[in-house]
């Protein structure tokens, strides 16, 4: 169980108390007394407008969000809270407008998605909840506001409480399967929901989705696959059931099956960026097949010409693929729309390095360290450039700052060696040697140098 259960006050082993006993709407309404005598006291989740939902302080909530907006009009915690207010005063659609402009500028942020889920089942739309669950679930993060959780466990509580007949036995399923993260005990409700859905015809391809999930978080993969592959047996649209086949084809190493099913999910959803991303995957690193990459990288550029992602993979597969111009074109489109963002920066200079043009691949690399000069990549190519004309010096300072910013190839650590060596500081080189053949034991190149700079040091020893 989640430490976000176990509050220090009274307030919060009352709420675990109906927590314990299956009171979850009672649990937390508790919780958030608990939360609000703690900003009472001093304490703040870092967030003051979310402070003030938690004390249920709805104009404080609205006047510290707007002064944030008029600085920031695209502020997401500012978002966020207004379109808790929203749904306090039952204004279900307005929270759904605010929810949405949140999704605009961070596509899949949890907590929009499960506020969003909460005024589409206020409106009925329980299809549109679940989706938005879904959304939320398939990635591996979970909110960042306490005041999200507490809203779905009381919208869990609610509808459970709900007469029989009436509960939307497949949502239930998704809330559930959501809390399971935080308590595990959450699982038994989950499947008992999905079952029920099942059996009622309530959107069963997504209740099949949340029976193979958790059978999949819970290590029961083999369990999992028949439940994915019922899910898109019924709705063979459904995109997120065919990646999660796809990863349990993975696990197999079943690559033909792995990429069907991935090439489905892509067909079913070819506008979703997930899908495509996962495709682009397994096309660049499990077939280097650089010609279909290439192909879906530019066809996702067809509807999105500013996606700057797939313009540097664009980039990059011609640049493989020996286009050395269009690669160029690709990179600096990328650039002029992120002047600021250093990894275009590096990725422009790697493209241009292979061109053996050195001379701007160099200020690639120096402008990607001066807009972020903890990022390690771009040091250890200015190390490789300057090692390849033994210029060791500044090669040594480029590798160690590398390797003090988190480089941790095996590559670079080689090239360190070598540089230590040429610089005649042997003793460095020795104890780098023996770091690598440490986890790299049958590198024959770096053991056959390491020879020459032990005999380096017998002879300096001897003199």
């Amino acid at each position: 169980m989640d430490g976000r259960f176990l509050q220090p006050s009274l307030a919060g082993i009352k709420a675990l108390a109906f927590y314990l006993t299956g009171y979850y709407s009672e649990a937390a309404t508790a919780y958030r007394q608990h939360y609000s005598e703690a900003v009472g006291e001093g304490w703040s989740s870092g967030d003051p407008s979310q402070d003030a939902i938690l004390q249920g302080d709805i104009q404080r909530v609205k006047a510290l969000a707007n002064q944030m907006i008029e600085r920031s009009p695209a502020d997401i915690a500012a978002l966020l809270s207004l379109g808790e207010v929203a749904i306090e005063e039952k204004q279900y659609r307005q929270a759904l407008e605010l929810f949405s402009k949140v999704l605009e500028k961070e596509k899949d942020q949890f907590d929009a998605l499960l506020l969003s889920s909460i005024a589409q089942n206020a409106l009925g739309a329980h299809g549109e909840a679940i989706e938005s669950l879904n959304r939320a679930l398939r990635h591996w993060k979970t909110e960042r506001r306490i005041a999200s959780f507490l809203a779905v466990l009381k919208t869990t509580g609610d509808l459970a409480a709900r007469p029989r007949a009436e509960r939307p036995l497949c949502l239930l399923a998704h809330y559930y399967r959501y809390l399971r993260i935080f308590d595990r005990s959450n699982a038994r409700p989950a499947i008992a929901y999905a079952q029920a859905a099942i059996a009622a015809g309530d959107h069963p391809d997504n209740a099949y989705l949340t029976l193979g999930t958790i059978a999949y978080r819970e290590n029961r993969r083999e369990q999992a696959l028949p439940h994915f592959l019922k899910a898109i047996e019924v709705n063979s649209k459904n995109a997120l059931a065919y990646r999660w086949a796809a990863t349990v084809y993975s696990d197999r190493g079943d690559l033909p099956n792995e990429y069907r099913m991935l090439k489905a999910s892509y067909e079913s959803a070819p506008d979703e960026p997930l899908y495509i991303e996962r495709l682009g995957h397994f096309l660049r690193q499990k077939l280097g097949d650089y010609h279909q990459a290439l192909a879906l990288s530019l066809k996702v550029l067809e509807k999105n010409p500013n996606n700057v992602n797939e313009l540097v993979w664009a980039g990059y597969f011609y640049g493989a693929l020996g286009d050395g111009e269009r690669s160029l074109q690709y990179y600096e489109k990328a650039i002029r729309l992120e002047p600021r963002n250093p990894f275009l920066r590096e990725s422009l200079g790697n493209s241009l390095t292979e061109m053996g043009n050195i001379e701007d691949a160099f200020q690639a690399y120096q402008t990607s360290i001066s807009i972020a000069p903890s990022r390690p990549g771009p040091h250890a190519r200015l190390g490789y450039i300057y090692a390849s004309t033994e210029r060791f010096r500044e090669a040594k300072e480029h590798y160690e700052q590398a390797f003090k910013n988190g480089e941790r190839g095996l590559e670079n650590l080689e090239a360190l060696c070598g540089v230590y060596h040429g610089l005649g500081e042997f003793e460095r080189a020795a104890t780098c040697f023996e770091r690598l053949l440490s986890v790299d034991p049958n590198n024959a190149s770096a053991r056959h140098l390491y020879s020459y700079t032990l005999r380096n040091l017998r002879e300096k020893a001897s003199k």
